[in-house]
């Protein structure tokens, strides 16, 4: 909250013209620290982010491939977290996704065996204690899987990536956290993830897969009953494999974009399909990232209010990071260590500082590795995490001379040219008054 409305007056006096005439982009840099692992089980794979005991924190559940678990880690507030509580099961899980799907008011984890064929479903007692809600058979080797309402009766089904037959299954929701058996439509070769969100602009949710050795990622459109129609194949460049599938609104329009990361032949790649309504996309615009990636996620990491895309690259042991410049544009990438071995990562504020931290499981070292943003917000000069009345007097102090504070100098560079002028006043008031 602004108090000192004077301070920001003074600014505005002392620049005259400037500020009104002044067209401006804000610098946009992304800052994660060295991830601090947590030991889980054996080969973890997946990781998921949901509030799971009702303190309002973000904490992360992980699937156990080897050891046939889950681990629990609840956020302690600060971005640490509890030793992981495990959950053994009677199947082999690979991918996870948390949902309320029996409709209590707390969210629930379904998983895939992917060993078995098969997805199962662990009811939360409110308190992150799960107990067993049924399994349910799939498609052959299942990865992913997302919940969402797919029929439109306001509870949550449930769609699974299957990546040797071929095909999605949807399971829609009976009530209670029960599912009717799987219907199966078929996609294309090699299918690894799934997303689900409203394509096509009519209130349904329709759904993407990636198909790795097909070269292509497939929609299949929702009629608005959960029943769907022929996949519609949208090919990638000869060459770009596919492994992973988010959407997000990457160019500001309202609609959400198509985002695919993979690998061809000499790196990783993040495509991104804009969305040009009535559900067809532009063509694939692609950005280089480091190899082996196999998630793709989407979130504002740098206050901006633009979504950045970061990929968790297996083969680098890092994680790359896009970020957005404005109408569907992307900055090359910048790479953080993820630990050994990175796989499927999720996307959350852990320590409730209102920017996105990452987890991401290390398959070989058995481990969760929480990687904290530490991406300064703009106007922030003082560093002390919000934009406020210190940091207009700050900034005042900078481009008056009257602050030779070598690191205050630098975050008053708002525009990043390298300079703290006049051309950072109109960025430093938008953060000052929150735009």
């Amino acid at each position: 909250m602004v108090t000192g409305h004077w301070r920001w007056g003074r600014i505005i006096a002392w620049s005259g013209p400037l500020l009104f005439a002044a067209t401006w982009s804000a610098r946009a840099d992304v800052s994660l620290a060295p991830p601090v692992p947590y030991t889980v089980q054996s080969v973890p794979t997946w990781a998921a982010t949901a509030d799971l005991n009702g303190d309002s924190r973000l904490d992360v559940v992980v699937t156990n491939n080897l050891s046939h678990s889950i681990s629990v880690l609840l956020n302690n507030g600060d971005g640490t977290f509890a030793p992981p509580a495990h959950v053994t099961l009677a199947f082999t899980p690979f991918g996870v996704t948390i949902g309320d799907v029996d409709g209590d008011l707390d969210r629930d984890v379904v998983v895939t065996d992917n060993n078995a064929n098969r997805v199962g479903v662990l009811l939360n007692d409110g308190q992150a204690g799960f107990a067993a809600g049924g399994t349910y058979d799939v498609g052959q080797t299942p990865r992913a899987v997302a919940v969402c309402d797919l029929d439109g009766d306001g509870d949550l089904d449930l769609a699974v990536a299957n990546r040797t037959s071929n095909n999605v299954s949807i399971l829609l929701n009976r009530g209670g956290g029960s599912f009717d058996a799987a219907v199966h439509y078929p996609a294309c070769d090699d299918v690894r993830d799934i997303a689900a969100a409203d394509l096509d602009g009519d209130d349904d949710a329709d759904l993407i897969v990636p198909c790795k050795d097909a070269d292509s990622v497939v929609v299949l459109w929702n009629g608005g009953s959960g029943v769907f129609s022929p996949p519609t194949i949208v090919p990638l460049s000869n060459g770009n494999s596919p492994e992973a599938v988010c959407t997000a609104d990457c160019d500001g329009d309202g609609s959400p974009d198509m985002v695919v990361a993979g690998s061809n032949d000499t790196a990783g790649f993040v495509a991104v399909l804009l969305n040009q309504g009535a559900g067809v996309f532009g063509p694939p615009a692609y950005w280089a990232v480091q190899a082996g990636p196999v998630s793709v996620q989407a979130a504002d990491l740098n206050y901006d209010g633009n979504v950045e895309l970061t990929t968790s690259n297996q083969m680098a042991a890092s994680v790359s990071v896009l970020v957005n410049m404005g109408g569907g544009q992307f900055a090359p990438a910048v790479h953080f260590s993820a630990g050994t071995d990175p796989y499927y990562m999720a996307v959350g504020d852990f320590d409730s500082d209102g920017d996105f931290d990452l987890a991401a499981p290390n398959t070989a070292a058995g481990t969760l590795s929480i990687i904290m943003n530490e991406t300064l917000r703009l106007g922030d000069i003082d560093g002390d995490g919000d934009v406020d009345d210190a940091d207009c007097d700050q900034f005042v102090g900078v481009l008056l001379g009257t602050n030779t504070d070598a690191d205050h100098a630098a975050r008053a560079d708002l525009d990043g040219d390298g300079a703290a002028d006049g051309h950072d006043i109109a960025p430093f008031i938008a953060a000052l008054m929150g735009a």
